[in-house]
């Protein structure tokens, strides 16, 4: 039997009251419904940034030497003189730094600065060193370029023209038959030319060995035993290229400052910057032993 409109209506009327009962229960006494927690996924939670650094172990850096007549006896003396024993001598080309021989059986590996030979003379000083006995030799080709008081330096070569003849240096002495030698691109610590970058003259990772850097006591902050700003950047620099980091020159420049001492220290032994050697320039004002504070900070770090 069909339903009347009355009996329609009525059955509707019920179903909006029961919806309204169920309503007042929920909200309109006193409660409120509440939307759960929306799941969110871990690429969508936001995180501060962090960089971890890890210590990598390696071998303890070497030490070396420079002395004003190159000579290897003064190097033993002022390696025993402080306690240490030295691996290394510093030496450098003659001839505006572009020939080179040396007296076989030094008991040192050379660490030999080269200024911008052509590959004619780096093939002759390459050879001359393997016949003498230094077929492992450190060469510096044209050191601290950043810096403007060398005839390869930044006011005289643009960064293109030192990467060409740094190459090609480089490409002649790995050339030489029996040589087992080592390349620094080595830096003056903190030097920029105007209109240049510390680092625009960088030969590329397949043309270097380790990256260096010279380092004086030159910045007043580090004789307050302040860590100067010039180091951090060459070891973030050579960290990013993968290369080990060697210190090829640093010195007192006169100073008994035995903070400045301490900072390189620490810069050596770290376990974060891979230093492979630090070569401490004893000549001149720099001498060790005429330094008394900075002498005994030596023999306590390194010693």
């Amino acid at each position: 039997m069909p339903d009347c409109p009355a009996a329609r209506w009525a059955r509707t009327a019920a179903l909006v009251a029961l919806l309204c009962v169920i309503a007042a229960w929920s909200a309109g006494c006193g409660l409120a419904t509440t939307r759960p927690p929306a799941k969110t996924s871990p690429s969508s939670v936001s995180h501060s940034p962090t960089t971890t650094r890890t210590p990598t172990p390696s071998p303890k850096a070497e030490v070396g030497f420079f002395v004003g007549d190159e000579n290897p006896a003064a190097v033993a003396a002022i390696a025993s003189s402080l306690g240490v024993t030295a691996q290394v001598m510093n030496v450098c080309a003659y001839d505006n730094y572009t020939e080179f021989t040396f007296t076989p059986g030094a008991g040192y590996q050379l660490m030999l600065c080269v200024g911008n030979v052509t590959p004619a003379q780096a093939t002759t000083i390459g050879d001359n060193l393997v016949s003498e006995g230094y077929g492992n030799t450190i060469i510096r080709i044209m050191w601290e370029p950043n810096g403007n008081w060398f005839p390869w330096g930044s006011e005289a070569l643009t960064a293109g023209q030192y990467i060409k003849a740094f190459r090609a240096a480089q490409q002649a002495f790995a050339a030489v038959p029996g040589n087992h030698f080592q390349y620094v691109w080595d830096l003056s610590a903190g030097a920029v030319t105007p209109g240049r970058t510390e680092f625009d003259t960088y030969p590329g990772n397949a043309y270097v060995t380790d990256i260096g850097f010279d380092w004086y006591d030159y910045n007043p902050a580090t004789k307050t035993g302040v860590a100067a700003s010039a180091v951090p950047p060459i070891l973030t620099f050579a960290a990013i290229h993968d290369k080990p980091v060697s210190i090829d020159e640093w010195a007192m420049n006169g100073v008994d400052d035995p903070a400045f001492v301490n900072y390189v220290a620490s810069v050596v032994q770290s376990p974060y910057d891979r230093v492979s050697l630090q070569v401490y320039f004893d000549d001149g004002p720099s001498t060790l032993t005429a330094l008394p504070k900075a002498e005994a900070a030596y023999v306590k770090d390194f010693g």
